[in-house]
């Protein structure tokens, strides 16, 4: 029987030792305590977005989305259709002005052609006064729809 004992003793003692180092353990971890901050908050505030369709945008929504987008899309190019050809007259009669001085700053006209180029210049600014008129009655009403300046100049950017 002795050397049954002999056995037990040491498979008692390293159990008892393990035991109380495993007890021991636990007993910190309680103790330890976890601490949150802000920055650890704002990670959990807006959890990102799953897959599943209850958590995602529906097919309506999405197909909303695309129809508006498409939809603004069109305003824009309609936008700068419409603004471009007044945009090219103002340039084309502000050139034609310049050109016109120009030819009138020549000291060898004779009278009758100093006095025909007058005539074109009073013409040319003119229709300069009425194209900027006409470009300026469509920046005001694309101001009065809410549509960006830029839409009108081709910048959607």
């Amino acid at each position: 029987m002795r050397f049954k004992l002999h056995l037990v003793w040491p498979v008692l003692l390293c159990t008892a030792l393990f035991g109380i180092n495993a007890w021991g353990t636990e007993e910190a971890t309680l103790k330890k305590t976890s601490s949150f901050t802000n920055e650890d908050i704002e990670k959990y505030k807006n959890p990102p977005e799953s897959k599943s369709p209850a958590a995602g945008k529906d097919r309506k929504t999405e197909k909303d989305e695309r129809a508006q987008k498409i939809s603004e899309e069109r305003e824009k190019e309609h936008w700068c259709k419409k603004a471009a050809p007044y945009k090219r007259k103002v340039d084309d009669t502000r050139e034609e002005i310049r050109e016109t001085e120009k030819e009138l700053s020549e000291s060898t006209l004779s009278k009758k052609r100093h006095k025909t180029l007058e005539k074109k210049l009073a013409l040319c600014r003119k229709k300069f006064r009425s194209a900027e008129q006409d470009l300026g009655d469509i920046e005001a009403e694309a101001h009065r729809k809410g549509i960006p300046p830029g839409w009108l100049r081709c910048q959607f950017e």
